[in-house]
Protein backbone atom coordinates (compact mmCIF):
# COMPACT_ATOMS: atom_id res chain seq x y z
CA UNK A 1 0.00 0.00 0.00
CA UNK A 2 3.22 2.09 0.50
CA UNK A 3 3.62 2.69 -3.22
CA UNK A 4 -0.31 3.52 -3.94
CA UNK A 5 -0.38 5.70 -1.15
CA UNK A 6 3.10 7.76 -2.24
CA UNK A 7 2.43 7.29 -5.67
CA UNK A 8 5.65 5.31 -6.53
CA UNK A 9 6.30 3.53 -8.92
CA UNK A 10 6.59 -0.12 -7.50
CA UNK A 11 9.35 -2.20 -10.12
CA UNK A 12 9.09 -5.84 -10.06
CA UNK A 13 12.33 -6.15 -11.89
CA UNK A 14 14.50 -6.17 -8.87
CA UNK A 15 13.77 -10.04 -8.20
CA UNK A 16 13.44 -12.26 -10.95
CA UNK A 17 10.99 -14.56 -8.97
CA UNK A 18 8.81 -11.50 -8.05
CA UNK A 19 8.68 -11.25 -12.14
CA UNK A 20 7.83 -13.83 -12.56
CA UNK A 21 4.96 -14.96 -9.90
CA UNK A 22 3.57 -10.53 -10.43
CA UNK A 23 4.88 -9.80 -13.80
CA UNK A 24 4.30 -6.37 -14.28
CA UNK A 25 1.96 -4.62 -11.87
CA UNK A 26 -0.09 -1.37 -13.12
CA UNK A 27 -1.33 1.19 -11.17
CA UNK A 28 -4.58 2.48 -11.87
CA UNK A 29 -6.25 5.89 -10.75
CA UNK A 30 -8.59 5.71 -7.46
CA UNK A 31 -11.93 4.25 -7.60
CA UNK A 32 -11.70 3.27 -11.29
CA UNK A 33 -12.51 0.12 -9.79
CA UNK A 34 -16.06 1.32 -8.58
CA UNK A 35 -15.94 3.00 -11.85
CA UNK A 36 -15.66 0.54 -14.64
CA UNK A 37 -15.06 -2.85 -13.49
CA UNK A 38 -14.82 -4.16 -16.55
CA UNK A 39 -11.55 -2.01 -16.83
CA UNK A 40 -10.04 -3.81 -14.24
CA UNK A 41 -11.16 -7.55 -15.14
CA UNK A 42 -9.74 -6.42 -18.85
CA UNK A 43 -6.08 -5.43 -16.75
CA UNK A 44 -6.16 -9.29 -15.20
CA UNK A 45 -6.92 -10.72 -18.81
CA UNK A 46 -3.68 -9.36 -19.84
CA UNK A 47 -1.90 -11.76 -16.99
CA UNK A 48 -1.47 -9.65 -14.02
CA UNK A 49 -2.51 -11.52 -11.08
CA UNK A 50 -1.41 -8.06 -9.52
CA UNK A 51 -2.79 -4.45 -9.42
CA UNK A 52 -2.06 -1.30 -7.23
CA UNK A 53 -5.43 1.32 -7.00
CA UNK A 54 -3.66 4.65 -5.67
CA UNK A 55 -4.35 5.60 -2.10
CA UNK A 56 -6.98 2.25 -1.73
CA UNK A 57 -6.16 -0.75 -2.87
CA UNK A 58 -3.94 -3.88 -3.99
CA UNK A 59 -6.01 -5.91 -5.24
CA UNK A 60 -4.41 -10.47 -6.29
CA UNK A 61 -5.86 -12.62 -7.83
CA UNK A 62 -4.75 -16.55 -8.49
CA UNK A 63 -6.41 -19.69 -9.59
CA UNK A 64 -6.60 -20.61 -6.13
CA UNK A 65 -6.81 -18.94 -2.26
CA UNK A 66 -3.37 -20.21 -1.75
CA UNK A 67 -1.56 -19.32 -4.56
CA UNK A 68 -3.04 -15.61 -4.14
CA UNK A 69 -2.13 -15.37 -0.97
CA UNK A 70 1.39 -16.64 -2.40
CA UNK A 71 1.14 -13.65 -4.89
CA UNK A 72 0.35 -11.38 -2.10
CA UNK A 73 3.53 -12.80 0.19
CA UNK A 74 5.65 -12.45 -2.87
CA UNK A 75 4.20 -8.48 -3.48
CA UNK A 76 4.97 -7.89 0.00
CA UNK A 77 8.37 -8.80 0.85
CA UNK A 78 9.56 -7.26 -2.73
CA UNK A 79 7.61 -3.90 -1.58
CA UNK A 80 9.36 -4.37 1.77
CA UNK A 81 12.88 -5.24 0.14
CA UNK A 82 12.80 -2.45 -2.04
CA UNK A 83 12.19 -0.05 0.75
CA UNK A 84 14.49 -1.55 2.96
CA UNK A 85 16.98 -1.02 0.55
CA UNK A 86 16.58 2.85 0.01
CA UNK A 87 19.20 4.00 2.45
CA UNK A 88 21.56 1.67 0.86
CA UNK A 89 21.93 3.49 -2.57
CA UNK A 90 20.73 2.64 -5.44
CA UNK A 91 19.42 -0.49 -6.67
CA UNK A 92 20.36 -2.69 -9.39
CA UNK A 93 17.05 -3.93 -11.38
CA UNK A 94 17.33 -6.93 -13.98
CA UNK A 95 17.26 -5.44 -17.80
CA UNK A 96 14.99 -5.17 -20.41
CA UNK A 97 17.04 -8.07 -22.47
CA UNK A 98 16.37 -10.04 -19.22
CA UNK A 99 12.62 -9.17 -18.59
CA UNK A 100 11.97 -10.02 -22.08
CA UNK A 101 14.47 -13.46 -21.82
CA UNK A 102 11.68 -14.08 -18.71
CA UNK A 103 8.24 -13.10 -20.57
CA UNK A 104 9.15 -15.36 -23.23
CA UNK A 105 9.95 -18.51 -21.45
CA UNK A 106 6.72 -18.12 -18.54
CA UNK A 107 3.97 -17.03 -21.48
CA UNK A 108 5.28 -19.06 -23.74
CA UNK A 109 1.33 -20.18 -23.89
CA UNK A 110 0.10 -16.78 -24.62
Amino acid sequence: MAFGSTHSVINICTISESWIFLQDIPTLTFSVHYQDPSYIADKFKNGNPALIIKNDAVIITGVKMLQTFDYLEVAEFSAKSMVMNTPMGKMTHINDQQVEDLRKVFRKGE
